[in-house]
């Protein structure tokens, strides 16, 4: 009688654990269609638009002629990313516009600034994608990019610092300052 009650506990831990793993990979695998607009503030002389999203494993890229349109990305459901779109002329890309999703859907140059550190925060990560993609997700980039937007050109700030103080956890409204000239 008892190795059946046993039995039975077992059984339901298994199902249990079953039940949990795909319950997580359904949490991870959704993904959403967005939408995104880009800032009329794009020099119209551009060849075209190099949009670029990494999320610690995956690149997507594609290429934008007409940005009247905006353009449209599945993307992971509730994981931060930063949507990256360089203008390219003669074969040269040039400074990128940018949105911090899931927080914006509208490229802009301010935000592009932003929109990198979060790439270059993926590319420099030697977690897993997952520790990663949640390590940043629980940073307040909008507490972030209202920082930058306070600066005429938030491209002359330290972005090194910034991905320095965010990757150790120990970010401070002070870092975000102009880099030093000599």
């Amino acid at each position: 009688m008892e190795y059946i009650y046993n039995m039975k506990k077992m059984n339901i831990l298994i199902l249990t654990v079953i039940f949990m793993l795909i319950s997580s990979c359904s949490m991870v695998l959704p993904t959403v269609e967005v939408d995104f607009s880009i800032s009329s503030e794009i020099p119209p002389d551009f060849d075209f638009l190099e949009i670029r999203v990494f999320d610690g494993t995956i690149e997507k890229r594609l290429e934008l002629k007409d940005i009247g349109k905006g353009f449209s990305l599945e993307l992971p459901k509730n994981v931060v990313l930063g949507i990256l779109a360089f203008p390219v002329k003669d074969e040269k890309r040039l400074t990128p516009f940018g949105a911090v999703y899931p927080y914006s859907t509208h490229l802009d140059f301010k935000n592009g600034f932003t929109a990198l550190l979060i790439e270059r925060l993926y590319r420099g990560s030697l977690d897993t994608q997952a520790q990663t993609q949640d390590f940043i997700s629980r940073f307040n980039w909008p507490k972030l990019v209202d920082l930058c937007s306070d600066f005429e050109n938030p491209w002359d700030l330290d972005a090194q610092r910034i991905i320095t103080a965010i990757a150790s956890g120990r970010f401070k409204k002070s870092d975000v300052r102009l880099k030093q000239t000599l």
